[in-house]
């Protein structure tokens, strides 16, 4: 019976350490809460810091929108555990990965409306990866803004 207890007891524990885990979610912007549609000209996050199912803080991080590599590194230094965004090139996706970070693309709308989706299991998979960088871009709709 002891180890039975054990067991049941440190199962709660581990599900009380889940619960109560902080993770945090950056969500590339526009100047209006709208989910920003080219990774790699990011020049602001929203950053939700969110406990369980409880949102701890919510913060704008500036960028400067210059380059896949140095947003991978400010994302990381931040501590980011996923990155919700509008189109991303491989070369970032596989960055952000590589430093630990869950990617989410594709996604459009209300930053605020996303993020509460990602986190109720809601949000619907879009086309995020763009694909054509260094091609002619014959194939780009422009929704990826890599045309300004």
């Amino acid at each position: 019976m002891e180890g039975a207890a054990a067991i049941k007891a440190s199962k709660e524990v581990t599900a009380a350490q889940e619960k109560a885990a902080t993770i945090k979610i950056a969500v590339t912007v526009d100047d209006e809460n709208t989910v920003f549609g080219h990774f790699g000209r990011s020049e602001q996050f929203n950053i939700y810091e969110i406990r369980g199912k409880e949102l701890i803080s919510k913060s704008v991080l500036k960028s400067n929108g210059s380059g896949h590599s140095e947003l991978v590194e400010l994302l990381s230094g931040e501590k980011v555990n996923v990155v919700i965004c509008g189109g991303i090139g491989m070369g970032a996706m596989e960055g952000l990965m590589d430093a630990g970070i869950l990617v989410i693309p594709g996604a459009e709308g209300d930053a605020d409306v996303v993020t509460a989706a990602y986190l109720d299991g809601s949000l619907a998979e879009g086309k995020g990866q763009c694909d054509h960088h260094g091609q002619n871009h014959e194939e780009c709709s422009g929704d990826c803004q890599c045309h300004d």
